[in-house]
């Protein structure tokens, strides 16, 4: 039976842009979605309902069967704010402390048996500013030798060379952090850090996001309710849900979709224990259906890994998620391919924005869209 009524909780990954980001790139997405589709899309104005919580309707016409979308940004970026490390010399430091503790731990190894995308993500931003510090060094040492070629005192020599050493190091910090570098350096660090301890703030909201789903499902039922989670978003989706389902008397209608999901992130972490938790009360649930999508081209995501079983539960009530392969190479003509693959941000974000080509992979149809979640495998 085609829905004429869905709400949608939309959970986003480790980025400071709020709601007003998100709903202008819906809007100006589902509008290029819907022209190459033909299908009617229209995306209203965003209200704020509370401190954390923004909604806008989309009214949308598919095969001239009308459908109502209330759309709910559940958001924490002034969490993600507030440990966004801005100070160079202190991000470098929280670097030293987190991915020493990631690799003593051993979680690092397991990604890196596991899926090499996010390895070798989680590295590449480690890498560039141990390059980065050692060309700083080598500018500074020549520097030294530019310098007492006109026989300068040794301490104007010293001070040249310091100040050398700094201005080419804040230059790559400034590189990195316009290339993504830095964002994807905070967000392991950020993921690692909750591992050993989850922050009250986040805790706190993901109770309150919990809480609001409860309500609504009692206050105003709808014929389908998704909770979507994009990338680090994924893992604080999967603990909404498995609050939600504990405080609910009642069935939930409600299903998840994981989106670009870096969940081993976080389950692999020893100290990890409520999470991994949370993961096994929805990976067991009879009731709430859990499609995981990503992509293989996505080094940012864990594809074609199954989240339970890479956390280490081991279950014979596992029931989800349910896996779909997401080609964005069949989403465009492959000389845009080309360009969207050599920015990896970008092609993690895919998930969410319009195609070239209609493929099996539609997120307005999915959110909009007149059809119920397929499961199949």
């Amino acid at each position: 039976m085609p829905v004429s009524k869905r709400r949608v909780y939309y959970i986003g990954g480790f980025d400071p842009r709020g709601a007003s980001f998100y709903h202008r790139l819906y809007k100006d997405e589902a509008l290029k979605q819907g022209t190459r589709t033909g299908n009617h899309i229209e995306v209203g104005p965003r209200h704020k309902v509370s401190s954390h919580q923004h909604s806008w309707a989309i009214k949308s016409d598919y095969h001239q069967h009308a459908v109502n979308t209330d759309y709910r940004f559940l958001g924490w970026d002034d969490i993600v704010r507030q440990h966004w490390e801005t100070n160079g010399l202190r991000l470098v430091a929280l670097t030293i402390k987190g991915y020493t503790r990631f690799i003593a731990c051993g979680a690092l190894g397991r990604i890196r048996k596991l899926y090499r995308g996010p390895f070798y993500s989680g590295i590449y931003p480690v890498a560039f500013l141990f390059i980065t510090a050692l060309l700083s060094i080598i500018f500074g040492g020549i520097s030294v030798i530019l310098v007492a070629n006109v026989n300068a005192p040794p301490v104007v020599t010293a001070m040249v060379s310091l100040l050398a050493m700094l201005a080419y190091f804040w230059m790559g910090l400034k590189l990195a952090d316009r290339l993504g570098v830095l964002w994807l350096l905070r967000t392991y660090l950020f993921v690692y850090f909750w591992g050993e301890s989850t922050p009250d703030k986040l805790n706190a909201r993901i109770e309150a996001f919990a809480d609001i789903i409860v309500q609504d499902q009692n206050n105003s039922p709808c014929d389908e309710v998704i909770v979507i989670g994009h990338s680090v978003g994924s893992i604080v989706a999967v603990s909404v849900v498995a609050r939600a389902l504990e405080k609910s008397a009642e069935k939930l209608n409600l299903s998840l979709v994981t989106l670009g999901q870096c969940i081993p992130l976080l389950s692999l972490i020893p100290t990890a224990e409520a999470f991994r938790q949370d993961l096994k009360t929805l990976a067991e649930h009879p009731d709430v259906a859990w499609l995981d999508m990503v992509a293989r081209a996505d080094a940012l995501c864990f594809s074609q890994v199954d989240p339970i079983k890479a956390s280490g539960i081991d279950s014979s009530m596992v029931r989800w998620p349910k896996q779909q392969i997401v080609r964005p190479f069949k989403m465009f003509s492959p000389e845009q391919y080309k360009r969207l693959k050599r920015n990896k941000l970008r092609l993690h974000f895919q998930y969410l924005m319009s195609s070239e080509y209609q493929t099996d992979y539609d997120y307005f149809l999915l959110t909009a869209g007149s059809s119920r979640l397929c499961f199949s495998e």
